[in-house]
């Protein structure tokens, strides 16, 4: 089947429970929640796990693992691809069906992949993919307070998966599905700057010229970078941004920038100097369709993009405060 995605406006995974009211609360706030429907992927694979066909195939496989005999073994694999066959059809069913009957964009929640088997997903065809960005260790406890607030008699009455008070099983499920949604090329941010970006996205216009600055050199493509938590290329509506924000794989830079009586400015210290002392390559790309906007303070300077880009023209740079100062850039040393 195909899903028609033109009427997506996006798709944000990894919305704990816990945390899916103040979500809401958020994006009630926005000027684009009134022109968009909000559909819960969550919502719909309970629906399909509890339907008939789903019950029988499920129950089928809980009496041959409960048998515990070898030659099920086989015919254990062979239910759990049909269960996952399944849901997948029935998920990309039940999307189509809610796209088409809607008359407004769509704003997708929730996992798009199945709960027992990430691996096993429908990968979109948009650019407005983000997965949450947590401080793992925290999102965890929050998720088991809740599991212990909210399924107080289900734990008591044996109903409940004592996996999910677990930290170490939820810590590598959260893993596992970073893992797997950085290969669908989603973009980590915090929920406020996903919010931010998706309402950024459907109401400003795409820059017609963007630029990446790096120590690496890249030959024809800008291959995201390896280790970059975030997993996307970076990218400024103006040359010197990029300059004074560079892909560096081994240190970090602490430089202030602005604008001051129609002045652009930079203030940097004597340590950062050195840092920007070697090669660089600032890369031109106009082929900007696919970026989104990261949100910034001010106006929108800032672009993304999780997969590999093509740039139109790669200049070298052998010293980046020179250029700068050929830019009409103030430098002020701090």
């Amino acid at each position: 089947m195909n899903i028609d995605t033109s009427k997506i406006i996006g798709h944000i995974v990894g919305i704990s429970t816990y945390d899916k009211n103040n979500f809401i609360e958020l994006w009630n706030k926005t000027n684009i929640n009134k022109e968009t429907t909000l559909i819960d992927l969550n919502t719909i694979t309970e629906k399909i796990l509890n339907d008939e066909k789903m019950g029988l195939l499920y129950n089928k496989y809980e009496e041959l693992m409960n048998n515990k005999i070898k030659s099920n073994n086989l015919k254990i694999k062979d239910l759990e691809k049909k269960m996952t066959d399944y849901w997948k059809v029935k998920m990309e069913y039940y999307l189509i069906k809610y796209i088409k009957n809607s008359n407004k964009y769509i704003l997708l929640i929730g996992y798009i992949s199945y709960f027992k088997n990430h691996k096993i997903n429908i990968n979109l065809n948009i650019n407005t993919k983000y997965l949450v960005k947590v401080n793992i260790d925290d999102n965890i406890k929050k998720i088991i307070k809740y599991n212990l607030d909210n399924n107080r008699d289900d734990i008591i009455d044996s109903n409940f998966d004592l996996n999910y008070l677990n930290k170490d099983f939820l810590t590598k499920t959260r893993l596992n599905i970073i893992m797997v949604y950085k290969k669908l090329n989603y973009n980590l941010m915090t929920l406020n700057n996903i919010i931010k970006s998706i309402e950024l996205n459907y109401y400003n216009d795409k820059p017609k010229i963007l630029y990446h600055c790096s120590t690496i050199l890249h030959d024809k493509k800008i291959n995201l970078p390896i280790n970059d938590e975030e997993f996307h290329i970076i990218t400024y509506t103006d040359d010197w941004l990029s300059m004074i924000s560079p892909y560096i794989e081994d240190n970090k830079l602490n430089i202030q920038k602005g604008i001051k009586n129609k002045k652009k400015y930079v203030k940097i210290t004597n340590d950062d100097i050195k840092i920007l002392n070697k090669n660089y390559y600032l890369y031109e790309i106009t082929d900007t369709l696919n970026f989104i906007p990261y949100p910034t303070k001010n106006n929108t300077y800032k672009y993304i993009i999780s997969k590999p880009i093509k740039f139109n023209r790669m200049i070298e740079i052998d010293n980046i405060i020179d250029n700068l100062k050929k830019l009409d850039i103030n430098i002020i040393k701090i």
